[in-house]
């Protein structure tokens, strides 16, 4: 059973399409939550997703990499730039395979990157359990 688990985390790999996969069974399960995947070419920067909780709205940049500054564009550091320094709340959820975590991250002036909290990845599969509670935790921050 060790080896199996050992073996699972090294070959697990989660890309964006399976966070948003992962955040729309979600949403399922809560009448009072709304999610959606902006797919913009038109806007640089803007965030991959909208999510409106118990009436708090925030945006969600979806990652899974393991570059240096997450691979976020200027744009990206511009738009959440912005958008924080007008009170609006904006997260980068990072699917970090090499630490077998998710990262909720944001972006601070002048040009920093926060890690807020990470959470393992659970490897009995409940990934959806976990991206739960990122969003719980994303809405009350």
């Amino acid at each position: 059973i060790r080896t199996f688990f050992v073996n699972f985390s090294l070959n697990m790999s989660i890309n964006e399409s399976k966070l948003w996969a992962f955040i729309k069974q979600c949403k399922k399960t809560q009448k009072n939550w709304h999610f959606f995947r902006l797919e913009s070419h038109t806007i640089n920067g803007i965030p991959d997703v909208y999510g409106c909780m118990h009436g708090q709205p925030f945006w969600i940049e979806l990652k899974a990499t393991l570059v240096e500054n997450r691979g976020l564009s200027k744009w990206q550091w511009n738009w959440h730039i912005d958008h924080n320094r007008a009170g609006g709340k904006s997260y980068i959820l990072n699917a970090n395979d090499k630490e077998s975590c998710y990262e909720i991250l944001v972006i601070r002036e002048p040009r920093a990157l926060v890690l807020v909290k990470s959470y393992p990845y659970d490897h009995n599969h409940n990934h959806i359990a976990t991206i739960t509670e990122i969003l719980i935790t994303m809405s009350q921050s």
